[in-house]
């Protein structure tokens, strides 16, 4: 097997069309390219229907994600047939704020694309990962991280014969469905509560959500300049997320202890309110903070109509965010389990 340790787009293409050959069919391979985006979202979607419960990914949630300054279309590998139609592609994602934790996915399509060609982009996505090599400490590790729903029995099974492990790590959709509004939630008498509507340290309330997830499994202490970027990108810039009277700030000293930035609607599901980070600085744990929010939040979203609220969590969480959230009412709707693979043993950089 070639071991690819360049980002060079022919290297990694032409790895992929050796593996296309062992395979022993006829299959064409490249990188996606812009004019593909009609058929990436046909297939991410084909795959996705056979998963239960699934929601479909919509044009917007995709085009927001190819336009990430971050996201590489040199980083995907197609997979055509002999017709000319796209039956599979994976995409690597290798984060500037985490690289030593590149991520994964493959998206095969349910009839046309064998469980072997699940096998091959792996192979593909593990050897073009292998340029990080170049980008961290030489004495660092290397995982290669992938995900899966509990329900999605096929590609768990492509994860595990690929040399995957269940790390033991799910992410759960947590879900509350309110048939009254919540009572006031209880603060802390040192407790201000503000919105983002009258405070205007973007980059303040950034430092405040990364500070609450230092304990989180998986974080890595990287370049927060460039992650604040992308943060910027995916949460202000966007205007359909973007409401600062949904975000909800508890100030101690006029220092911010927590947050709650939640979102007008989940983007997969128009119908559920959205709490998209809920976090609690170190020092300020203990006093209620995080549960206060999420009720205060869970009214707000009732006054507007809203009578779900969706939020994801680690259900592995060190902070025991996952117990919280169950006191507050709310359920595990779905499951998304986390696989890894060690490309390079050294020193763990992120939090176990």
């Amino acid at each position: 097997m070639t071991v690819i340790n360049s980002s060079s787009t022919v290297e990694r293409e032409a790895y992929m069309q050796d593996q296309t050959l062992l395979l022993g069919t006829r299959y064409t391979t490249r990188s996606l390219h812009r004019a593909d985006f009609e058929a990436a979202l046909a297939l991410i979607n084909a795959h996705q229907s056979t998963i239960k419960n699934h929601p479909l990914t919509t044009a917007e949630q995709l085009e927001k994600e190819w336009n990430d300054p971050e996201y590489d279309l040199d980083s995907t590998q197609a997979v055509f047939d002999a017709d000319g139609e796209l039956i599979a592609f994976s995409a690597l994602d290798t984060p500037k704020q985490t690289p030593v934790r590149p991520f994964v996915e493959v998206f095969l399509h349910p009839q046309k694309a064998d469980d072997s060609l699940g096998q091959a982009l792996l192979a593909w996505a593990e050897q073009t990962a292998h340029r990080v090599f170049d980008e961290v400490p030489e004495d660092a590790r290397v995982t290669l991280v992938a995900g899966a729903e509990s329900t999605e029995t096929r590609y768990k099974a492509i994860l595990e014969t690929a040399g995957y492990r269940a790390v033991g790590q799910a992410w759960h959709k947590m879900l509350i469905e309110m048939d009254a509004k919540p009572e006031s939630p209880v603060w802390s008498p040192d407790v201000e509560l503000v919105t983002a509507a009258g405070y205007d340290d973007l980059r303040a309330i950034f430092e405040a959500q990364v500070d609450s997830f230092q304990d989180h499994r998986g974080y890595v202490e990287g370049d927060r300049d460039a992650y604040y970027k992308r943060w910027l990108y995916y949460n202000v810039e966007d205007e359909k997320a973007y409401d600062p009277s949904l975000w909800f700030l508890a100030l101690v000293d006029g220092q911010i202890a927590g947050v709650n930035l939640s979102r007008p609607c989940n983007t997969s599901e128009p119908d559920e309110g959205y709490v998209h980070i809920l976090g609690t600085r170190r020092e300020y744990r203990g006093r209620g903070i995080a549960k206060a929010l999420l009720v205060h939040s869970f009214r707000e979203f009732w006054e507007r109509g809203k009578r779900k609220v969706s939020l994801y969590v680690d259900g592995s969480s060190k902070t025991g965010a996952d117990k919280l959230y169950v006191r507050a009412g709310m359920h595990v709707a779905r499951i998304y389990e986390t696989y890894e693979k060690m490309l390079r043993d050294g020193v763990e950089l992120s939090v176990q």
